[in-house]
């Protein structure tokens, strides 16, 4: 339970600190940090988990890319 509430109050002091709009993308992390313990307790890995932690990793990485910019500019 300690270690629960010091993880959100721990977010939440980022959320205070970057944003909720830069914060809000690392959420995608937690299936992904989620799986990664499920391969160190021994569980089986389906192809569809790698293909959701590969869009995963490409979409954190398209959101922080220079070409974002362009697709806001759209919005």
């Amino acid at each position: 339970m300690f270690r629960h509430s010091t993880s959100l109050f721990l977010w939440q002091k980022g959320v205070q600190i970057t944003g909720a709009d830069k914060a809000g993308i690392y959420m995608n992390i937690v299936p992904l940090s989620a799986a990664l313990f499920a391969i160190l307790f021994k569980e089986y890995i389906h192809t569809y988990h790698l293909i959701g932690g590969v869009c995963i990793v490409v979409g954190l990485f398209i959101s922080k890319s220079s070409t974002s910019k362009f697709f806001k500019a759209l919005s």
